[in-house]
């Protein structure tokens, strides 16, 4: 701010890590309503995750691709749930 200029590439990686954020904290990515108390849990996994991750040295690309894992085994459950709720039969029909 100080030099009055912007960099474009400024906040490059925290699209993952937003949408990440929101899978899993419980919102579905298809479209559905979250917590908020899921996404600040979820806030918080995610930031300590990346903080073990940068205390272990390991590449800031690998630090993406596992959140990128991470986002796709949740959304990956949170399917399979939602499957095995529709697919359960009402008790007493």
């Amino acid at each position: 701010s100080w030099l009055l200029t912007a960099r474009p590439d400024a906040g490059a990686g925290y699209e993952l890590k937003a949408i990440a954020v929101a899978v899993l904290g419980g919102t579905d990515i298809f479209g559905g309503s979250g917590t908020l108390s899921g996404t600040l849990l979820a806030t918080i996994i995610v930031v300590m995750l990346q903080m073990g991750l940068q205390q272990l040295n390991i590449n800031p690309v690998w630090q993406l691709g596992i959140i990128g894992v991470l986002l796709v085994t949740v959304a990956l459950l949170n399917q399979i749930i939602m499957v095995r709720r529709t697919r359960q039969i009402p008790k007493g029909g």
